[in-house]
């Protein structure tokens, strides 16, 4: 069986979750899709808002049983701080 997946650069992330109506459709695609690679995360500055979405992501992906790969060049103590500020 192959594997499908979709890639999400840092930029995507932030500009789909700014305007989750007009990024439903994407929204859904990443939630349904077997592989999430979440690419950089941190490396932007995160709001609140953005960060309740990218969380709210991982949780639904979980509940979904769905893989998702998250790249970061910050340490696990910076990222949950980031994540939780």
């Amino acid at each position: 069986p192959q594997l499908r997946g979709r890639f999400v650069p840092p930029y995507v992330f932030t500009r789909v979750a700014k305007d989750f109506t007009a990024g439903g459709h994407i929204w859904g695609m990443w939630l349904k899709t077997q592989l999430l690679v979440l690419d950089d995360v941190g490396s932007a500055r995160a709001t609140p808002f953005i960060t309740e979405q990218l969380l709210h992501l991982i949780e639904q992906r979980y509940d979904y049983q769905r893989a998702t790969i998250i790249t970061t060049n910050l340490s696990l103590q910076d990222f949950s701080d980031h994540i939780d500020p």
